[in-house]
């Protein structure tokens, strides 16, 4: 019995000997190619821009490129600063802006910036979601305002990937992937062109005799001021390349509460006897709320 008990022992320290060496046994590293110094957007990369370093697995993107060959000679299509990780999505000739155009930044979250999947040179339109509440109205406003825009830039840290699942990093290794990886963020910044020419909003309305409105303005006022306000929010929609125009009336959002009628009981007139015809009850319906 006591040479069992002994054998335990022996086996017990055994499991525990190779258990502490497989907690200090550092992190799998990956060769990852960085920038060697702070770069503007447009440069063109080269040999002395770029360095190769060694991270821990678990903090290097999926997409992380890991051969100088892989990126010398290309454009950034964004700034980079000593030490961040080289990405795809950083790469690219810059869009230039024509010069009837301005470039402006939109706040976005991942349901009105189309979670992240935006890329540069792709044309979109921005919905206004506006919230009234006056005395005279309260509710929900919404209508296209303008569309045709080029996407000129998309924050890296918004853009779409996909997602892996990595082990949960400690110590040393949690330092590091913090300062070298950042999870994807669910809100951030996109830039677009937007001509500098007047644009008409047009408001079409389904009566036949309520005659149409336009309302002329600067587009780039237009983003500024709704983007600013506490009460507005922008959504961005995406254009295809043979997109057809289309009406925007406008949505008031209480025009669309109907309501269903219901029976109201007609008084029983004076003096009405006992087998004379019983009167019908009349349908009323509630008002819908008018804008």
């Amino acid at each position: 019995m006591r040479k069992r008990k002994d054998w335990l022992a022996l086996i017990l320290a055994a499991l525990v000997f190779v258990a502490a060496l497989t907690l200090l046994k550092p992190p799998p590293q990956v060769d990852v190619i960085v920038a060697a110094r702070d770069l503007p957007p447009g440069h063109v990369l080269t040999e002395n821009d770029v360095q190769k370093v060694s991270l821990p697995q678990a903090a290097v993107p999926p997409d992380a490129f890991t051969s100088p060959a892989e990126v010398v000679g290309q454009p950034l299509a964004v700034a980079r600063s000593a030490g961040d990780v080289l990405r795809p999505g950083h790469l690219g000739r810059p869009v230039q802006l024509d010069p009837d155009e301005r470039e402006i930044g939109l706040q976005v979250v991942d349901a009105s910036g189309l979670a992240g999947t935006l890329a540069l040179g792709d044309r979109v339109g921005v919905v206004a979601i506006v919230e009234i509440n006056t005395p005279e109205r309260e509710g929900v406003y919404s209508k296209a305002v303008i569309e045709g825009l080029r996407v000129t830039y998309v924050d890296p840290d918004f853009v779409a990937r996909e997602s892996q699942v990595q082990p949960m990093p400690t110590g040393d290794t949690a330092a590091l992937m913090m300062a070298s990886y950042r999870e994807r963020a669910h809100k951030g910044v996109v830039n677009v062109a937007v001509p500098i020419s007047l644009q008409a909003i047009v408001y079409e309305f389904p009566e036949p005799d309520t005659p149409q409105v336009s309302r002329t303005v600067n587009a780039l006022e237009l983003l500024a001021a709704l983007s600013s306000s506490q009460q507005a929010t922008l959504y961005l929609y995406r254009l295809g390349d043979d997109a057809a125009p289309f009406d925007s009336p406008g949505l008031w959002l209480p025009d669309l509460l109907v309501f269903p009628a219901t029976a109201t009981p007609t008084p029983t007139p004076e003096g009405w006897q006992p087998g004379q015809v019983t009167p019908t009850a009349t349908l009323t319906t509630t008002p819908t709320p008018q804008p």
